[in-house]
């Protein structure tokens, strides 16, 4: 009898011990957004699929506080406004090789992400898309000059751009955008590698620009 109860708080001591780890998964689900995204939810990561553009808004808005990274697959090519605003559990973001723009306020007030990587299709920042990012320090552009729209990335600190050293952006559009940064963006031709995100800076905005001039 003493055995069958020891065995027995052995037994329960094992299932509480492992209750922990299985809330660390977090919560599953999944879902459509429109007529051509679906998203699913697992292990704190959210994966959105489909074709062409995401409508505005925020269906997944109940797991604000769970999703911690999220996946844009190669059709996907608009963000949505608001999308995931004030999510601030989000740490990485992959957009997908299709990604043309990012709407208003997508990712405002995500202070866990330190950098973005867009594809060379990516032409547009929404209003405010960024903004508030306190933690984005680099932003890494595979194509050519996208639209800074008002706020885009005005996350209160120093922020560094990066195109390639292949893919030169207009020097006028360069200066402007700097200048109405006040001194908080720095954009820069570097080389870098999809695998690392780490770009060796060649020369940073102004002094290319000038150089070009």
């Amino acid at each position: 009898m003493k055995r069958m109860i020891v065995n027995l708080l052995i037994s329960s001591l094992l299932i509480c011990a492992a209750a922990p780890c299985a809330l660390a998964l977090g919560p599953s689900d999944s879902g459509t957004w429109g007529d051509n995204i679906s998203w699913e939810l697992e292990d704190h990561t959210l994966t959105i699929s489909g074709e062409g553009d995401m409508e505005d808004g925020c269906p997944w808005e109940e797991y604000e506080s769970d999703v911690e990274h999220v996946i844009v697959t190669g059709g996907v090519t608009k963000i949505g406004a608001k999308a995931f605003y004030g999510f601030d559990s989000i740490e990485t973001v992959e957009f997908g090789d299709a990604l043309v723009e990012i709407g208003a306020n997508a990712f405002r007030g995500c202070d866990d992400i330190d950098y973005i990587h867009l594809p060379a299709t990516f032409r547009i920042f929404g209003a405010s898309a960024f903004q508030e990012c306190e933690s984005l320090k680099y932003v890494y552009c595979e194509g050519p000059m996208p639209k800074f729209s008002s706020g885009c990335l005005w996350t209160g600190n120093y922020i560094s751009v990066f195109y390639r050293t292949d893919n030169i952006w207009p020097v006028d559009a360069v200066h402007s955008i700097i200048s109405a940064y006040g001194g908080m963006m720095g954009i820069n031709m570097g080389n870098f590698e999809d695998a690392v995100l780490d770009a060796e800076v060649v020369d940073d905005g102004e002094e290319n620009a000038d150089e070009e001039e």
